[in-house]
């Protein structure tokens, strides 16, 4: 069975950038290149590229010898076995979970600024941390929206399994 193509143009490209220019482009890219980088944001960047390059020449490559649509785990699962493709499946999940983690703590960060830092410093006297390396407080805005994010994760999750129930029902029954 083979999926339909229900994207336009647009809504490809529209996925392609949102998924590729999160919260860290936008918001906390700035601040680490003036507080830890310096002139050397440029390298790396051009290191970046250079990865991105590779990544993408990968890509292709198995892409013209796969002649199925797929990502990283079906394409290691076909050109290494399922032990890899075991391993790139669970990173592609703990790549989600930071991901949706920095763009929490980014937009946090962000609504924060906006509101002249009352939520931090809220935060700081309600629920401090006082272990080196991590925030000064327990972020709990940023939390509740990777809950709510979590949420609407598993709604949407849970109705596309209830449609593909239907579906092997359906075939089944006729």
């Amino acid at each position: 069975m083979r999926c339909s193509r229900c994207l336009r143009y647009w809504q490809v490209a529209a996925l392609g950038a949102g998924s590729t220019m999160g919260a860290g482009a936008h918001l906390l890219l700035g601040a680490a290149a003036l507080q830890a980088a310096g002139p050397a944001v440029v390298v790396s960047f051009l290191v970046a590229g250079l990865a991105a390059l590779c990544s993408g020449l990968c890509y292709a490559e198995l892409g013209a010898r796969i002649p199925r649509a797929g990502g990283a785990y079906s394409y290691a699962l076909v050109a290494l076995g399922q032990l890899p493709a075991f391993f790139v499946g669970w990173l592609n999940i703990f790549e989600s979970v930071f991901a949706t983690a920095s763009l929490a703590r980014g937009l946090s960060m962000f609504v924060d600024s906006a509101a002249n830092n009352t939520m931090s410093d809220w935060f700081t006297t309600t629920m401090p941390i006082n272990v080196n390396h991590f925030s000064p407080y327990f972020d709990l805005f940023a939390f509740l929206i990777v809950l709510a994010l979590g949420g609407r994760v598993y709604t949407g999750v849970y109705k596309e399994s209830l449609n593909v129930q239907a579906f092997r029902k359906l075939l089944r029954d006729q």
